[in-house]
């Protein structure tokens, strides 16, 4: 669209006022006619129309390589959640209050201490385990995101 164009084109033809000589080598008629579109006079319109579209698809790529960061941002923050809601700490945590809630047991058995003391070590144990499930919840959650 920046540069000219010509168009050549051609009709070919007969004339004759008799039909009879019609088909004689004087009567064939022809016309060449020739065409000059020129830009010249629309070459800063159609200079800013490019500029325009080259400036549309600089958005575009903008836009594309934003989204794409935003991606690996997304599957970088779920990566760190996994690696955040491991259970080892977890299950050294509940391995700790089992014992706890053992120890406590043999006491109230041998009479050195309440059952108080047994009921807290339960709830400590269950509420280890529930601290555990949510964690390991976490970490299914962030693996499927």
């Amino acid at each position: 669209m920046r540069f000219p164009t010509l168009s050549l084109t051609g009709v070919p033809g007969v004339v004759s006022q008799d039909i009879s000589l019609l088909f004689v080598p004087g009567s064939v008629l022809g016309s060449i006619t020739g065409q000059l579109a020129a830009t010249v006079f629309r070459y800063g319109q159609i200079k800013r129309k490019v500029e325009t579209e080259r400036a549309r698809a600089k958005q575009y790529a903008y836009q594309y390589e934003q989204r794409v960061l935003e991606a690996f941002a997304e599957v970088e923050n779920s990566l760190a959640e996994i690696r955040t809601f491991t259970n080892e700490a977890r299950q050294t945590q509940v391995a700790a209050t089992e014992k706890s809630l053992m120890l406590s047991k043999a006491l109230y058995d041998n009479g050195y201490t309440s059952f108080l003391q047994v009921l807290d070590a339960e709830h400590n144990l269950y509420y280890s385990e529930f601290e555990k499930s949510l964690a390991l919840q976490n970490q299914l959650t962030s693996s499927v995101r």
